[in-house]
């Protein structure tokens, strides 16, 4: 569940899981149990995130070892953002790519146009 005071949804339609997260106190699972059900029915998540080497994309979860599946090597986030939005729609209902705001807001301050960052794709089912 993607907490929206903290990060920006860039692609991906979560809400089928979230609703799952909502519920969980009421279904006698650990948090645990959860995830590793969703991850069992095919749910990925991915994080974009300013490093020194640029803008870099991981799983989000340590399910998937928070591996590192793509690395821009630009602080323009462009490159990452365009292939990290390919990389969710190729299944919207169980991929879904974020961004922190403190992340958005390192890169403004290194003076790059993070504007693409602010705003979350609408993708078609």
């Amino acid at each position: 569940m993607l907490n929206d005071q903290h990060f920006v949804l860039l692609a991906g339609c979560p809400e089928k899981w979230d609703k799952e997260m909502f519920e969980l106190p009421n279904t006698g699972q650990t948090l645990i149990e959860l995830q590793l059900s969703q991850a069992g029915r095919g749910r990925l998540s991915a994080r974009m995130f300013l490093s020194v080497h640029g803008w870099t994309i991981r799983y989000s979860s340590n399910l998937h070892n928070r591996s590192i599946i793509f690395g821009s090597g630009s602080f323009n986030p462009k490159t990452a953002y365009d292939w990290g939005v390919k990389w969710a729609n190729i299944n919207p209902l169980k991929r879904e790519l974020y961004v922190s705001k403190y992340d958005i807001k390192k890169c403004e301050e290194k003076g790059y146009d993070c504007s693409i960052l602010n705003n979350k794709i609408m993708v078609k089912d």
